[in-house]
């Protein structure tokens, strides 16, 4: 009988696994937002969203590689895939930072 996985598998591990992943760490996903230095709900907007900084912090602290998590958001060099709303969200990620720090 043929494997019916060949190759890379695109899809992504489910949200809700990732979730449960962080909390079986000791941690909730506003705390691991907060000491990513990250705005509370970085971590949540993430799981939907691609946001490349934050997915390789999230995986940093599973100890798994990013494109593991999000092999859809990833080139096979383990590269973010190119995103036009990049730009953007860098630029969110600096105003929730700035938010953040001074709070």
């Amino acid at each position: 009988m043929q494997s019916a996985v060949v190759g890379r598998n695109p899809k992504p591990v489910h949200p809700e696994d990732i979730k449960a992943k962080i909390r079986k760490t000791g941690v909730s996903l506003a705390d691991l937002s907060h000491k990513l230095g990250y705005d509370r709900s970085a971590i949540s907007r993430t799981l939907c969203q691609p946001w490349p900084a934050v997915e390789a912090a999230i995986a940093s602290h599973l100890g798994v590689p990013a494109q593991s998590l999000w092999p859809d958001r990833y080139d096979a060099e383990g590269h973010p895939l190119s995103n036009p709303a990049s730009k953007r969200s860098r630029a969110a990620a600096n105003r929730l930072r700035r938010k953040s720090a001074s709070a």
